[in-house]
């Protein structure tokens, strides 16, 4: 009973309040909606981070050459096939891949034209990206030894030159020459750099480099080495079992630097991770500013009603009310 007086009152007083109780309202749908919609911005960020990370490829390492200052002498060394076969074979190596950068040019199919980037890679390429392909098959062992014209797209190439029709086993022309189109990527979206990963074409390492590259007189040379390490745990043993051997392979002595670079993704993807964390720290904090402050504004208006009822409460005391009632 005393409770049902109590609400009734209470609802009395908010009705002869509706403008002071709108703006008590509105102060706290305002501070914890701010709450709310910031730590499902910094919670959504995070998450696509962790996304475009995970397209990159995980557990991965680049290896690529790198003039040592007391090689300088050895200005034509390079990361050759062989290197890579080799680093392949480590313990705690899952796949290693040789790529090499061809060009960039205009890929035309009939009256259709699209530039992109055409780049030379082999089969364990794509295991180390973790990019499987949508459709098609991936170079065979006698197309990647004979140099074999077939190519995979990526799904932006797809849709610019093959829109209305199926793009397997159709034929490109790149530099004038006649690729088979065996494969289509299946989509990563944008790099970290921004570029579309979706804008490319692949074809057999040793087709870009004896009939794409501008270097053809190195046919052995591999620009950089994808490596996929058995998991998060053995990337500091790759890293040594890699140095050890590079080392080993082109008979560096102890004094000399390594005439190698060995880069961490791992390294990449955390400061990337540890950035949108931080991030949605600060977002959380602004927050909870406007929630202080929301707060700050409904405390003002409960002293002002308080304060209000003060002789109010004093005429009932007066007359022998109690403070249960």
């Amino acid at each position: 009973m005393m409770f049902s007086a109590m609400f009734h009152e209470a609802a009395i007083s908010i009705g002869m309040s509706r403008l002071r109780t709108f703006l008590a309202v509105l102060g706290i749908v305002i501070g914890v909606g701010s709450v709310v919609l910031m730590m499902a911005i910094g919670t959504g960020s995070r998450k696509a981070v962790e996304e475009r990370i995970a397209k990159l490829g995980t557990n991965m390492l680049l290896v690529s050459y790198s003039m040592g200052s007391s090689n300088m002498a050895r200005k034509f060394d390079y990361i050759s096939l062989k290197d890579v076969d080799a680093i392949g074979l480590l313990p705690s190596v899952a796949a290693a891949a040789p790529f090499t950068y061809g060009t960039e040019d205009t890929i035309t199919v009939g009256n259709l034209s699209w530039k992109t980037r055409i780049s030379g890679i082999s089969p364990d390429y794509l295991i180390v990206r973790d990019w499987p392909l949508e459709e098609g098959t991936i170079f065979t062992e006698d197309e990647m030894k004979k140099s074999g014209r077939v190519a995979i797209i990526g799904k932006t190439v797809a849709d610019k030159l093959f829109p209305d029709e199926p793009a397997i086993g159709q034929v490109i022309r790149i530099k004038q020459a006649a690729f088979k189109v065996i494969g289509i990527l299946s989509q990563k979206g944008q790099g970290f750099d921004g570029r579309d990963q979706d804008d490319t074409i692949f074809v057999p390492f040793s087709t870009a480099k004896i009939k794409l590259s501008n270097m053809g007189y190195n046919y052995d040379s591999v620009d950089i080495t994808f490596v996929k390490s058995l998991s998060d745990k053995h990337l500091q043993q790759t890293t040594d079992e890699i140095t050890e051997l590079l080392r080993q392979r082109h008979k560096l002595k102890d004094t000399d630097a390594d005439d190698f670079s060995i880069r961490n993704i791992g390294a990449i993807t955390k400061i990337a991770t540890d950035t949108s964390k931080a991030l949605s720290i600060l977002l959380g904090a602004i927050a909870s500013i406007s929630l202080v402050v929301g707060g700050i504004g409904i405390m003002n208006i409960m002293l002002v009603t308080v304060t209000e009822r003060t002789r109010e409460i004093g005429i009932r005391k007066a007359i022998g009310a109690s403070k249960q009632m």
